[in-house]
């Protein structure tokens, strides 16, 4: 090496450390190492061949180094010719190959090199012979994109905020524990209906906004007719569509609306009657029962539309449900037509998605429930379903970390195969570890003299049989994973496909022990509940690079390296690499770790950012949102206990008794003002039982029923994070002063104003108002002309014509007492012309009423008063 060239030492190196297989293998990697990039996990060359197969390589420390010296600009590829004249000098037996092809002797004397000293299962991998599915090269490079604003990029990946009920509801359904007797979707119709375009419009594309904002609406009343009437095969449509709507098709990242309109027309009913087929639900099915139902739909494929839809619900079930990818299964010919790759996440993005939990939600205790979820898929190799299903005494905390022993329930997910029963020891960073134990120890807590260690870890603190809201949890694990990665294509199973290739390298980078009656990949692939170990290998490690890189560095480390020739990589003298060497504790692998220091500060390389979760505190307890007010007020209203309500909503027990003396006063306040019928209650003489009674029977009386799930026209109005506005005070005070039984009252005196003006500036559509005027006679055409033309209902349409136009729907009822002004609701979905007074109006007021009351006491609490 010292004799060489540096472009002839850094081919010499990639000879030497690399496992090139053949010239053409050797040509393309000294292209590529042009374009060398580095992550956190190593440097790495990538290149296409002419099968337009892609490869990776980790670099050897040596090869780091000489890549560094040589000269910028030069092209090592060009030096090969010359490179001939130095192995004819240097390689024994090159004379006798003068007439031959000295490069097939080379490389054959490096496979024979490789077959003594690498394990099988990691030559396979470079060969070939184990098909097993690479990284595609985005994973590799997105580290280096951090520094970018991709704030942009992961808005369309992560799920829009208007999309997230339905998703969430129809998760729930596939997570039931109880079996279907039938699968079949009895609502694709209305699925279906959910891409009707506007005014025939073909060209609107996904990414056209002003489409998904009138999509919302559309979209949470077919989630929740598919929660009241639907079945699991409604659901699994459902979910394909959501991943249309944020992720797009298989071949195109944005595609127009039509496309996806003939996707699920295509397939919907095609899907439906193959899953009925199915023994149990998506989330719960084995590998051989995806290739058969996939092998199903394949045969009853028969239109060119059906092709691609079928290719993107394919890419769907795999990053939702962990199916195969089944290439040739679906696809005729080489299986060319659509890439289907495995991906992974990082240490740090790990680290980068736990710092992001702890903002995901308003509310705290989903906050936390996301970072337990997060560090306990980032520690065990755990399925969703399984994850949903743990209990409390499933874990064991020891010295060493935490042991879970899966023991599958009757009625819970059983795994995919007889191996999903095992036992699991924490494998991950400190940091990850510790979250997963403080959650755990915050359930002890919160289930001692209850239920015990039989709760649910992720359970309803209230109801021992259920979970807490798992389905918003899991979408925001994915969503925190997509942010943080810039990769549309992970999610939580991906975190299942990380730990295997984490625990492999870490494997393979430890000094081999004696041999034992079960290898360590047997151990890896018990833990992570597959029967057989290819199927580990095959489907879940895609790091065959870094497997030959650990490989071959193990077999180096057993070779002699003198202090000379270490002093020649380094760079420092030999005497005193001798003389750190004598004062080193390891003295067999001290100059082996010299070079990979060397490496280290020579490669181009980011330094991960150093984790938040020590750094920054987690937000106040005692801190106070609008979201939390109206999460304990849902609760109280359900009539969970008080000392209950302040555990699932991470609150002290003296903030929602607060809540409780804030929302009595508000109460007190609206009986002032003449809006309910009652007596006051004077606080200070009151128990927390009466004033908990007293507060039920407003809620009772006045059709107020808070809640935390907004629909699509209320998002906009309830904003989380953020303080109070005055514009926000004011539609307070103009909703108690106008609010009339079940409505709101349209004076004259203008005082519901402020009201409408904080509706129309919420985007509510003006097609969602109806006005009603009372009358006496409501049969009699002369009675409805007079009362339209009242001056009451002329000041009343001119209020709502000020904020909503002409959209406004116009009715007569009839008249219930001696002076009743006309009056707004605010109904589900827009009237036609035709439309006749309806319930769902009545239901929501009762949500809107709920939604002011719990501003009023959230304003209160803060120190801005909501009235006067």
């Amino acid at each position: 090496m010292t004799q060489l060239a540096p472009s002839h030492a850094l081919i010499l190196c990639a000879i030497l450390y690399e496992g090139m297989g053949s010239s053409a293998e050797l040509s393309n990697f000294l292209h590529a190492l042009v374009s060398s990039h580095s992550t956190c996990d190593g440097h790495y060359v990538q290149w296409s061949d002419e099968q337009d197969r892609l490869h990776s390589r980790a670099l050897d420390p040596r090869t780091r180094i000489a890549l560094f010296r040589v000269p910028s600009g030069t092209l090592p590829k060009k030096d090969l010719d010359s490179f001939h004249q130095v192995l004819l000098k240097n390689y024994p037996m090159a004379q006798s190959q003068m007439g031959k092809d000295l490069w097939h002797l080379i490389f054959h004397d490096a496979l024979a090199w490789l077959h003594q000293h690498i394990p099988n299962f990691c030559l396979g991998m470079l060969t070939g012979s184990i098909p097993i599915t690479a990284l595609p090269r985005d994973v590799l490079t997105r580290w280096n994109l951090r520094q970018k604003d991709v704030h942009w990029e992961t808005r369309d990946a992560a799920d829009d905020d208007a999309l997230s009920p339905s998703h969430d509801g129809a998760l729930e359904i596939l997570l039931e524990m109880e079996a279907p007797i039938n699968r079949r979707a009895r609502c694709l119709k209305e699925i279906q209906d959910l891409f009707t375009l506007p005014n025939q419009a073909t060209d609107i594309r996904l990414s056209d906004q002003r489409w998904r904002t009138s999509l919302y609406s559309r979209l949470a009343m077919t989630a929740d007719l598919i929660a009241r009437q639907g079945t699991e095969g409604d659901a699994l449509v459902l979910l394909w569509v959501h991943h249309l709507l944020s992720v797009g098709s298989v071949r195109l990242k944005n595609p127009s609306v039509a496309t996806i309109s003939r996707y699920v027309s295509a397939t919907a009913g095609l899907i439906s009657e193959n899953y009925t087929q199915c023994p149990c639900s998506a989330v719960h099915m084995d590998d051989e029962q995806w290739i058969a139902f996939f092998d199903a739909l394949k045969h009853a494929v028969n239109s060119d539309p059906q092709r691609p839809a079928l290719a993107s619900f394919h890419q769907f079930c795999i990053q939702t449900f962990g199916a195969p990818p089944m290439a040739q299964v679906l696809f005729s010919g080489d299986g060319n037509t659509t890439v289907v790759h495995a991906n992974t996440v990082w240490s740090q993005e790990i680290h980068g998605a736990l710092e992001l939990a702890l903002t995901a939600s308003s509310d705290a205790r989903i906050c936390a429930s996301v970072q337990a979820l997060l560090a306990l898929a980032a520690i065990f190799p755990l399925r969703i379903g399984e994850a949903q299903a743990l209990r409390l005494e499933d874990f064991v905390i020891t010295e060493e970390g935490i042991e879970l022993r899966y023991h599958p329930r009757r009625g819970q997910h059983q795994g995919k195969s007889y191996s999903a029963k095992r036992w699991m020891r924490s494998f991950g960073e400190p940091a990850w570890v510790a979250c997963v134990a403080s959650w755990i120890k915050r359930r002890k807590s919160e289930e001692e003299g209850r239920h015990g260690k039989s709760a649910l870890l992720f359970g309803d603190p209230h109801s021992s049989h259920r979970t807490y809201m798992f389905a918003a949890c899991s979408r925001l694990v994915n969503r925190a994973l997509k942010q943080v990665c810039g990769d549309k294509s992970v999610s939580f199973h991906t975190l299942r496909h990380a730990w295997v290739n984490r625990n492999i390298i870490h494997q393979l980078d430890q000094p081999s022990s004696r041999p034992s009656p079960v290898s360590w990949l047997q151990k890896v692939a018990a833990e992570v509940g597959h029967a057989q170990v290819p199927t580990t290998l095959q489907h879940y490690f895609h790091r065959p690079d870094m497997a030959l890189r650990c490989s071959l560095n193990s077999y180096w480390q057993t070779r002699p390296l003198t202090a000379e020739v270490a002093a020649f990589w380094t760079g420092r003298s030999a005497a005193a690499l001798r003389k750190a060497k004598q004062r080193s504790e390891n003295k067999a692998e001290f100059l082996w770790s010299c070079l990979f220091e060397t490496s280290t500060g020579l490669a181009v390389r980011q330094a991960p950012p150093p984790s938040l979760l020590a750094a920054l505190p987690p937000p106040p307890i005692a801190s106070i949102g609008l979201m939390h007010v109206r999460k304990i007020l849902c609760d109280l209203h359900t009539g969970i206990p008080v000392e209950a309500v302040a555990s699932r909503c991470s609150v002290p027990l003296a903030t929602v008794l607060e809540v409780i003396d804030r929302a009595v006063l508000i109460a007190n306040q609206l009986l002032v003002l003449g809006s309910v019928r009652g007596r006051r209650l004077i606080l200070e003489h009151a128990t927390r039982v009466i004033k908990l009674a007293r507060l039920l029977q407003i809620f009772m009386d006045c059709d107020i029923r808070p809640t935390v799930t907004d629909e699509p026209s209320w998002q906009k109005l309830a904003p989380q994070n953020i303080a109070p506005t005055f514009a926000q005070r004011n539609a307070v005070r103009s909703w108690m002063h106008c609010r009339d039984g079940q409505s709101i009252a349209l004076r004259p005196d203008g005082s519901a104003d402020d009201l409408l003006r904080w509706l129309s500036d919420g985007s509510v559509p003006g097609s969602c108002i109806v006005l009603r005027v009372p009358m006496k006679h409501v049969a009699d055409p002369h009675s409805r002309a007079t009362t339209v033309r009242s001056d009451s209902a002329r000041s009343a349409q001119d209020q709502l014509g000020q904020y909503f136009g002409t959209s406004v729907t116009i009715e007569g009822v009839r008249q219930r007492k001696l002076e009743q002004p006309p009056y707004m609701l605010i109904s589900r979905k827009p009237f036609t012309k035709t439309s006749k007074p309806c319930p769902s109006a009545r239901l929501r007021m009762g949500s809107f009423h709920g939604l002011m009351f719990s501003m009023a006491v959230w304003h209160g609490m803060i120190g801005m008063d909501a009235h006067e």
